[in-house]
């Protein structure tokens, strides 16, 4: 089990970014690429892409993925 994974965007990404439903396209960028890579979470300070709905979880640092004490 890897603790963190760590992908740099590919073209495509940046491409998809500009049309997944997130008005920031950094944060598109890295939704895309925690989906890319089967991520259970991205750890953000960033509110907006925690709450986002980007079919990844997100969580603040310090807090435990849903699932784990």
């Amino acid at each position: 089990m890897a603790v963190v994974n760590v992908t740099a965007p590919a073209e495509a990404d940046c491409r998809d970014a500009l049309g997944f439903p997130m008005s920031d396209f950094e944060d598109a960028v890295a939704a895309i690429c925690a989906k890319k890579i089967g991520a259970d979470c991205i750890v953000s300070r960033n509110r907006k892409l925690i709450s986002a709905n980007t079919g990844v979880e997100g969580i603040k640092p310090g807090q435990p993925p849903a699932g784990v004490k």
